[in-house]
């Protein structure tokens, strides 16, 4: 049986993914503050843990004897706890691990990390940053999704090309992305940016 842990499972990226891994037949241990807000938490395939993504025991938790850590979280506004959350997470040595930062970083997209930078503010990103570089530092994969808005279209542009687009791409199409990833190791140590399906070329 495949174990995938999962951060931030209680957003809008993190819920459509829990929800694909339990259809795909996986078992998730997820980490949250809110336990009551997990709307799975009645299924007997996940385990929920309560606590902290900036506590370093909590996500070893997470992180022990799974085949796959994924991290949906980002922190509500003026929150900075990408880069701890990294740490944390490299602390743990997971086997496998995706993780979620934003177009933008690393070099993928200057005009879009200076919009981010003007709407979010420069410490939100430089957070960003540093989370997203000790990541592929540490051999993990760091997931770079352009604008998060729409409905779902079952599809999306993964790609380490960088530049194009920024058509949005709706939360569940993320998901489903990763979802694909358990399996396929295609873009395991890499970082990879993921555009709306129409950019497909």
């Amino acid at each position: 049986m495949v174990l995938v842990g999962v951060v931030g499972g209680t957003g809008g990226c993190g819920v459509p993914l829990i929800n694909y891994l339990l259809e795909k037949g996986y078992s998730v241990r997820m980490l949250a503050r809110t336990p009551e807000k997990v709307t799975q938490i009645d299924n007997k395939e996940v385990t929920v843990i309560k606590g902290d993504a900036l506590n370093e025991e909590d996500i070893a938790e997470v992180c022990q004897d799974v085949d796959l850590v994924i991290s949906c979280a980002g922190g509500g506004p003026g929150a900075q706890i990408m880069e701890k959350l990294a740490s944390n997470i490299v602390k743990a040595k997971p086997k496998r691990c995706y993780f979620i930062t934003s177009l933008g970083m690393g070099g993928s997209s200057m005009t879009i990390n200076l919009l981010l930078g003007f709407f979010l503010g420069r410490q939100k990103i430089l957070d960003y940053e540093k989370a997203d570089a000790l990541m592929l530092k540490n051999n993990y994969t760091v997931v770079r999704p352009c604008h998060l808005k729409g409905e779902p279209v079952g599809d999306y542009c993964a790609t380490s090309d960088t530049g194009m687009s920024s058509k949005a791409i709706s939360k569940t199409d993320v998901a489903l992305f990763l979802l694909n990833c358990v399996e396929n190791q295609e873009w395991d140590g890499m970082p990879v940016q993921l555009y709306n399906a129409a950019c497909k070329k």
